[in-house]
């Protein structure tokens, strides 16, 4: 288990939590809020990364700044990796944490259908191919022909 912080945007706290930063069920889990996918939106000098909800725009009311930027729905700073590229404890203060996040978000800022409807438009949208339907690659034959 490794150490990490939850920025919980409608309560507008920071908790310190401990969770098994290698299993990404338990990373969205952390996350929380109907998330089920994340991403990565920032990484910091000290190569923490701050993991947010990937749709966090389409689904979420709630919003937090970190360094000035505004995210939808919860945040969760993780540590690095380490030369295997296994994560570890999160190393960035609770007081640097705290300081970088904005509570509330900038004046004015708010979640209007305008502002999802812009955002939904700039999604790229991806068809997933289920497993079962790809075949698989067959390789070369041997024959050379003459």
């Amino acid at each position: 288990m490794k150490k990490a912080y939850l920025i919980d945007a409608e309560h507008q706290r920071i908790t310190t939590i401990e969770i098994d930063t290698d299993d990404h069920l338990s990373v969205v889990n952390a996350i929380g809020g109907g998330c089920s996918l994340m991403e990565v939106a920032e990484y910091e000098s000290n190569r923490d990364c701050l993991m947010v909800d990937e749709d966090g725009w389409t689904q979420q009311q709630y919003l937090f700044a970190w360094r000035g930027n505004v995210f939808a729905g919860n945040g969760l700073l993780m540590g690095p990796a380490d030369e295997e590229g296994y994560t570890q404890s999160v190393e960035t203060s609770e007081l640097d944490c705290a300081l970088a996040v904005e509570w509330p978000v900038p004046e004015g800022f708010k979640v209007s259908p305008e502002l999802r409807d812009e955002i939904l438009s700039d999604i790229m949208v991806m068809e997933f191919i289920p497993a079962d339907a790809v075949k698989p690659a067959t390789k070369p034959s041997k024959k050379r022909s003459k």
